[in-house]
């Protein structure tokens, strides 16, 4: 887990790697979340079947109160799928105001009927936001995302995005991000996790991006930003 905090300032830079949005895995995956995003369990349908409903609540939950927000928070859900970590923070903070983004239209349309007081709109995190929102945000959330997308430069590029869309001093929470240093484990666990276990959907095809912690390090630097790694 990693919780880029305190000092996020506002900014407009972009990434300067160039043509970072190409296509690796998103067709292929764009009809794995159609068929998830009828499952009725929402967790199961942002791609956490193998785990269940209450030890999924609990651990984003944990993860969310790291962040030290509280009611009447702004929360900016990047990749927010069903809006499954969205709901248990709505339920831990009330009056809370919420936007998201998610490229998968299914995904995105579930998410407005689970969380009919939030913003939602369909797009890649890692393009440039579609809409400008008013305000600015107290948390950006991120979360199991990263994993899917193509290259570091997409996630540079996303981090920039939320960057822009946070208060002087607000946090990022990045969570399920897969280290470069536990690849082979993570490969190990995951062949068992997919043989072994009846899943939604297979997605054993999928080629995961692993990133280490020295490049999220370089992007707090870039940022002025403080950075807590959290196991």
């Amino acid at each position: 887990l990693v919780l880029c905090s305190d000092e996020c300032p506002e900014t407009t830079e972009t990434s300067t790697f160039e043509n970072p949005y190409v296509d690796r895995n998103s067709r292929w995956l764009t009809q794995v979340w159609e068929r998830k995003s009828t499952t009725p369990q929402p967790h199961a349908a942002n791609g956490y079947d193998v785990v269940g409903a209450h030890a999924w609540e609990a651990i984003v939950a944990n993860m969310i109160k790291k962040t030290g927000i509280s009611n009447g928070a702004t929360v900016f859900d990047f990749g927010c799928g069903v809006g499954s970590s969205s709901l248990i923070l709505c339920n831990l903070y009330s009056d809370i105001t919420l936007f998201g983004v998610d490229y998968s239209e299914p995904l995105i349309k579930r998410a407005q009927t689970l969380l009919p007081h939030g913003t939602f709109w369909t797009q890649s995190i890692a393009e440039p936001l579609k809409q400008t929102p008013k305000q600015k945000f107290d948390l950006a959330l991120c979360n199991g995302v990263f994993i899917y997308l193509n290259s570091e430069a997409e996630v540079e590029q996303s981090i920039l995005n939320m960057a822009s869309v946070l208060k002087p001093g607000a946090k990022m929470l990045l969570s399920d991000i897969s280290d470069i240093k536990q690849k082979e484990l993570a490969d190990k666990v995951r062949n068992v996790v997919h043989t072994k276990i009846e899943k939604v959907s297979s997605d054993t095809s999928l080629d995961h991006l692993y990133l280490s912690r020295e490049f999220f390090a370089k992007m707090a630097e870039k940022l002025n930003a403080k950075i807590e790694f959290i196991e």
